[in-house]
């Protein structure tokens, strides 16, 4: 009888030895669990910061975008009225030029008749 006592007394050992250790690797699985858990709450949080600083990017991307198009639109618009005042001038300066030349030449000649 004694070694069966003995024997019962290695099984229930035995039990708890395994007991206390499966126990022991549950706590430390559920603090990993837990700890995992915070790192991945905060980077949620990071993450959600960083997509409303990219939406917010976004926004100022295409506020710039519709500011370039406008600024752009302007200076086409200037570009044509600069072409078109630039074809008025045209004509009148080649009449000055036409009757500079004129009044040259007859200065030219009074000048040049006049040492005659």
């Amino acid at each position: 009888m004694p070694q069966e006592s003995y024997a019962d007394f290695s099984i229930i050992q035995k039990y708890l030895d395994q007991k206390k250790y499966h126990d022991e690797a549950k706590k430390n699985y559920a603090e990993k669990i837990a700890e995992l858990d915070t790192t991945l709450t905060a980077l949620r949080d990071e993450l959600n910061a960083k997509d409303q600083a990219i939406s917010q990017l976004q926004l100022q991307l295409a506020e710039a975008q519709a500011l370039i198009k406008e600024r752009e639109k302007s200076v086409q618009e200037a570009n044509i009225q600069m072409h078109r005042l630039k074809q008025q001038m045209e004509p009148s300066q080649a009449q000055q030029q036409g009757s500079s030349a004129f009044e040259d030449t007859a200065a030219k000649k009074a000048k040049f008749g006049f040492l005659k």
